[in-house]
């Protein structure tokens, strides 16, 4: 299903330090952190290098490049305290990656292009009410995906140093925009690019 999942039910570690991960070819998201019900997620995590394409069937959502906090509902918390150098998300079935309902993530750069949907996406938990937050990224690059190249639906404290976003909403031309807010939401109220 996967091709890595960070998960609590089977996993358990307090610190976990990796050089690279490389995830391809897999049924469903290639890097997964959290994809559990269960009340805490991963925390101090720290990994040089992510690089995750080809991933999913195109069949349901969640065929995810990384998918940081998935599942994260009614208090729970997604990933937490994670670090990371570098991301390279393409050609995923689904977002290049999500930070969905997690919290304490840092980052250099992000490249993300050629995903079904949106490059990068920052989402509550599948309540609704986890928002993705405390999240600061150096810089995003987002090219030719099919939806958005970055969309913030929910989210609070988000700091991006730089985006780069070009030649997106490959699904629709003039229906998706480089970059996004979902209009209306409350959870999307403090959310800076440059810091």
């Amino acid at each position: 299903k996967y091709g890595i999942s960070f998960d609590t039910t089977t996993l358990l570690a307090e610190v976990l330090t990796i050089g690279k991960i490389e995830a391809y070819n897999n049924g469903w998201t290639g890097v997964a952190f959290n994809d559990t019900t269960a009340t805490t997620g991963w925390k101090n995590i720290i990994i040089g290098e992510i690089i995750s394409h080809n991933n999913g069937t195109g069949t349901a959502n969640g065929e995810d490049g990384v998918a940081f906090g998935r599942n994260a509902t009614g208090g729970n918390t997604g990933a937490q305290k994670i670090v990371f150098g570098s991301i390279l998300a393409y050609n995923n079935a689904d977002h290049g990656v999500e930070f969905y309902g997690s919290r304490y993530i840092t980052g250099g750069s992000i490249q993300a292009f050629g995903n079904s949907r949106h490059g990068v996406y920052f989402a509550a938990g599948d309540d609704g009410n986890t928002l993705a937050r405390d999240i600061q990224v150096d810089s995003i690059t987002a090219f030719s995906n099919s939806m958005h190249g970055v969309y913030f639906a929910y989210g609070r404290d988000i700091q991006i140093g730089k985006i780069e976003a070009f030649n997106n909403s490959q699904a629709g031309a003039g229906t998706y925009d480089g970059v996004s807010y979902y209009p209306g939401t409350a959870g999307t109220d403090d959310v800076r690019n440059g810091y």
